[in-house]
């Protein structure tokens, strides 16, 4: 871990600053420790990683249910050989500036939280536009990300874990939100929403990807079938999906002979296994409308509210948060509206 770090993230329980104790010599990378704010709530750094997760047992059994499907998901992504959902780093870095209709000058020396960031493929990617990228994820792979990347990346992705529905972040620091594909799989995306808006800076803007209903019957078979698998322990869980991979796989292959080019239709094995988890397993999986989250956001006194991305499988809405007045903390790093 960073020290850097610390200028972006609090006590996720309540909200004070954390202090890092480590050995050593004040070194800017740190690779243990403990990370405690003045109530004496402590978290774990492990491997280069801070744990700022507040009790997930006493949250029920969401956010470790969460955990488990996301980290078993995961653990099959190979960075040198797989693409995360189909499309390469290259391919992902366009899509944010696409998404968020940003230029990619728009973001040298910003800062841009990944909410729910996965194995960080895209928190790295965006980091080449040379913003500083805090990268936050509930599960494990997140271990994975920050190894691989502490390697091969830029030294502009912080890597941490952390449960967006109790997010760990200071408020009004970052000029970028993006989340693809992560809130849906909350109890409530809403709410888990609203939780991260007020770390987004005054002027700052916000993008998020949802699922939306497919319409056919073998969307409603494979919904239905996912309903009934759910219900199942996770090792059975894992069971019956490997058990279906190869005839997923054998209709892919038919799907590229009958001509088709699609993303979906150029799976090696490990990504279809991947999806397939992502589909039938994790506890949480709600469909909403371009104009349910766009209403969200007007409500919540958002501007410039649009939907910028629409797909096979979900649509990405992008929103501005109103730019403030001089803000009274002379401290506090000035908010520049992004143009």
């Amino acid at each position: 871990m960073k020290r850097r770090l610390l200028d972006f993230v609090i006590c996720p329980v309540c909200g004070q600053d954390l202090v890092l104790e480590a050995n050593g010599d004040g070194a800017e990378e740190v690779e243990s420790g403990t990370l405690r704010c003045p109530s004496g709530h402590r978290f774990p750094l492990l491997d280069g990683v801070p744990r700022l997760l507040s009790d997930l047992a006493a949250h029920g059994d969401d956010a470790r249910s969460i955990q488990d499907s996301f980290s078993r998901e995961w653990r099959y992504f190979d960075y040198e050989r797989d693409r995360a959902w189909a499309s390469s780093s290259e391919e992902r870095r366009d899509n944010f500036l696409a998404q968020t209709e940003l230029c990619a000058d728009d973001l040298g020396g910003r800062v841009v939280l990944d909410a729910g960031c996965g194995v960080g493929v895209l928190s790295e990617a965006i980091s080449t536009f040379g913003c500083e990228v805090v990268a936050g994820d509930i599960g494990h792979q997140v271990l994975a990300a920050h190894r691989h990347f502490s390697a091969h990346g830029l030294g502009r992705t912080y890597f941490l874990q952390a449960d967006l529905m109790h997010p760990p972040f200071r408020g009004e620091i970052f000029d970028v939100i993006y989340s693809g594909g992560v809130l849906h799989h909350t109890p409530d995306t809403r709410a888990t929403l609203e939780g991260l808006l007020p770390a987004l800076a005054p002027g700052g803007r916000i993008f998020v990807w949802l699922y939306h209903h497919v319409p056919g019957v073998s969307y409603d078979v494979k919904m239905g079938a996912r309903k009934l698998m759910v219900k199942l322990p996770a090792p059975l869980q894992h069971a019956l999906v490997l058990s279906l991979l190869p005839q997923a796989l054998l209709r892919q292959r038919l799907r590229i002979a009958r001509g088709h080019q699609d993303p979906d239709s150029r799976l090696n094995a490990r990504e279809k296994l991947i999806t397939m988890l992502d589909s039938y397993t994790c506890r949480y999986r709600w469909e909403h409308t371009p104009d349910e989250v766009e209403g969200w956001y007007r409500e919540l006194g958002f501007v410039d509210v649009k939907t910028t991305d629409v797909g096979k499988w979900g649509f990405g809405v992008l929103a501005t948060k109103p730019a403030a007045v001089a803000h009274s903390d002379p401290e506090r790093r000035e908010a520049v509206q992004i143009a």
